[in-house]
């Protein structure tokens, strides 16, 4: 305490009468200095007194605006630290894209991208599958399936088929390649992972990745890695997953699902996550009996020509052991050969069957909503029966276009 202050504090008994004599001598004290701190002044000196001030002041604002610059500029470098990886100019020296899985000169899968089979059940995905490891290491001067040769380690891993099952796709690997059937093929390991939870079966391929270093990576039921395939963050959080994978491990993962039936949708939010994030969609559909088209949907890259198989009898049956027998194989047709039994399209159908062959394009978009298509799905397939000369569309009006 000052010394006026305890003066003030011996001559008032209680601390009210203490404070109202202190603040009545304080701003007599300051009125005093003021006045004393004005009187005698010339108006030169009160310039100069004045200038004195605005220049402190001035000093007292720069000072602040430099303290606030160096904050402002660690706050921005602390933004920028978070995204600096993630940025992409147009003079990086990005290298070009590294073919994993070619048809003839086009670019199916690449490394550091994912890839799709999608169809409906049944519809020989897996064949497809096969068929495509067995072409890639091929020694004998064949491109089976137009699959351009590419010697790489594959990891095949599959969360639906039982040991048995699974194991006739390694035999049938082995007799497109002309190896003996129970020969460990040298580039190609098998995971069979049906009985795993779908965590474990996630934990073990980041395991095998890890082991095999593949370039290849054929997930065979991608919806296994996931307790619910219509949980959207489930799948954003999978598929930003396998993303991840292929960029850490420079490999092509190749994901097999089912299609809603009557579409060409990838089943559940798993599948329209995919759709977005994938480098090309290899759409699978049977025609007849025993014939599947394979055709290119949603490329990044140019798209691949279409093309057919049927799964014939494997080679030299007649030697196989008897676990080997009735096993059939891919083999490659002419699209062309089978063009005529290939089911009539849908907008097509309706537009023959229900509508006289003309109708206006929302009533035939709702009819295939009807029929169960989403509206964006319903649009997509007028869209392109439009573009392939199935229909044409005048006046708000969609036809058949007669052959």
């Amino acid at each position: 305490m000052l010394q006026n202050d305890l003066e003030l504090s011996q001559n008032y008994g209680n601390e009210s009468d203490y404070a109202t004599a202190a603040t009545d001598y304080y701003a007599e004290v300051n009125h005093t200095t003021q006045e004393g701190y004005n009187c005698g002044l010339t108006p030169a000196e009160e310039a100069a007194l004045e200038a004195m001030e605005r220049e402190y002041q001035a000093e007292r604002e720069k000072e602040q605006q430099i303290i606030k610059a160096e904050l402002d500029r660690k706050y921005n470098e602390s933004l920028r630290q978070k995204f600096e990886h993630y940025i992409l100019t147009a003079k990086d020296p990005i290298p070009a894209l590294t073919p994993i899985v070619k048809r003839f000169d086009k670019i199916i899968g690449s490394e550091g991208n994912i890839s799709a089979v999608v169809g409906e059940a049944k519809s020989k995905k897996t064949f497809l599958c096969t068929a495509i490891v067995a072409a890639m290491p091929d020694h004998n001067g064949r491109q089976l399936f137009g699959i351009e040769h590419n010697n790489c380690k594959v990891l095949w891993i599959d969360t639906e088929q039982s040991r048995a099952h699974i194991q006739r796709v390694l035999w049938r690997i082995n007799n497109i390649c002309e190896l003996p059937h129970d020969l460990q093929h040298p580039k190609v390991n098998l995971l069979a992972l049906r009985e795993e939870a779908p965590a474990a079966r996630l934990d073990i391929m980041h395991c095998a990745l890890e082991y095999y270093k593949p370039k290849l990576v054929i997930v065979d039921g991608i919806s296994d890695l996931m307790c619910n395939t219509n949980n959207l963050e489930e799948s954003e959080a999978l598929v930003s997953n396998l993303l991840t994978l292929s960029s850490d491990y420079k490999c092509h993962i190749m994901c097999v699902l089912h299609a809603n039936p009557n579409s060409d949708k990838a089943r559940g939010h798993l599948g329209s996550t995919l759709m977005r994030k994938v480098e090309s969609i290899m759409y699978v559909h049977k025609v007849g009996k025993d014939v599947s088209f394979v055709e290119p949907h949603n490329c990044r890259n140019e798209d691949f020509e279409r093309f057919a198989f049927r799964i014939e009898e494997a080679n030299d049956a007649d030697v196989l052991p008897e676990e080997c027998k009735g096993m059939g194989i891919p083999v490659e047709c002419n699209p062309e050969e089978y063009e005529g039994a290939k089911k009539e399209n849908d907008c097509v159908r309706i537009l023959r069957e229900v509508f006289g062959g003309v109708a206006d394009k929302r009533l035939l978009n709702n009819k295939l909503q009807e029929l169960g298509n989403t509206q964006g799905n319903a649009r997509q397939k007028i869209f392109r029966a439009l573009q392939c000369g199935l229909l044409r569309e005048k006046d708000g009006l969609v036809s058949i276009v007669e052959v």
